[in-house]
């Protein structure tokens, strides 16, 4: 996969008509959402950042006359993925919901249950995969189904997924830790969403080395409390020469790519 300069100030809609695969690793602060426009123009969100921020992220990308997002994936129900998410569910008309199968006592979750009741919804596990529009393929990696995932953490129990259109491809991880990362078998990709904002649990020497990913994201807030990124992590990353992108120093970062290439826009 050929990786072309990053552009900067690029109208994010010029590309609309262009067979082009936007993703976009939204600003949300200390949290993850990521939004993906598939080259024929469907959508999918991935997670929903910790509260309403993400509605005014998804209004500076999203066209004004579009307020239905065909899939809506939660990898787990930790407040910093889920806050924003129930936000969306309540504003946008999401056809289909994909949640991770960790159940949450939080007020949050709660009021996602209830919102529930009039989506379409599912969970994935490893194996299984779900087309996006015409051509873009994600295959989820974890959870295994057949293994006794009761004793795990809502982190660890986080659906990951390889997303694919034609040669390029990208790894979402969600929080997954070191212990999980060993479960998942994917080689070469080109770029890696780094787990868990960045903690030092995440984002082994092993995965780095089997994904050899060209570049890395993290989506993690601005001074946050948990110092995310981790400066080991920044090292691993650095030591294996990879490229990083943050959101706490570039905010939203946007990948495209036609299938065959991919760039960058911040």
């Amino acid at each position: 996969m050929v990786l072309l300069l990053v552009i900067t100030n690029f109208p994010y809609l010029k590309y609309e008509q262009q067979n082009i695969l936007q993703i976009s690793v939204l600003e949300v602060g200390q949290g993850d959402s990521i939004l993906i426009r598939s080259a024929d123009g469907k959508y999918l969100l991935v997670d929903g950042g910790p509260d309403a921020s993400v509605l005014s992220r998804l209004g500076q990308i999203l066209p004004v006359w579009i307020r239905e997002i065909d899939y809506l994936v939660i990898t787990h129900p930790d407040l910093d993925h889920l806050g924003g998410a129930v936000e969306v569910l309540a504003r946008y008309k999401i056809k289909n919901l994909i949640i991770s199968d960790h159940k949450s006592s939080s007020q949050a979750y709660a009021f996602l249950e209830k919102l529930m009741s009039n989506v379409k919804s599912t969970t994935k596990f490893a194996g299984e995969s779900i087309v996006l529009g015409c051509c873009t393929v994600l295959d989820f990696l974890w959870p295994d189904k057949s293994l006794d995932r009761s004793t795990l953490s809502a982190n660890d129990n986080s659906l990951v997924f390889q997303l694919r259109y034609n040669d390029f491809d990208m790894l979402f991880t969600g929080d997954i830790e070191e212990k999980i990362e060993a479960e998942i078998l994917v080689s070469d990709i080109d770029v890696l969403k780094i787990a868990h904002h960045g903690s030092k649990t995440s984002t082994s020497n092993k995965l780095l080395e089997s994904t050899n990913p060209e570049v890395a994201i993290i989506s993690a807030g601005k001074n946050n409390k948990f110092n995310h990124p981790h400066p080991e992590v920044l090292q691993r990353l650095q030591d294996s020469g990879i490229d990083v992108y943050r959101t706490d120093q570039n905010n939203t970062v946007h990948i495209y790519s036609d299938g065959k290439k991919y760039w960058f826009k911040h």
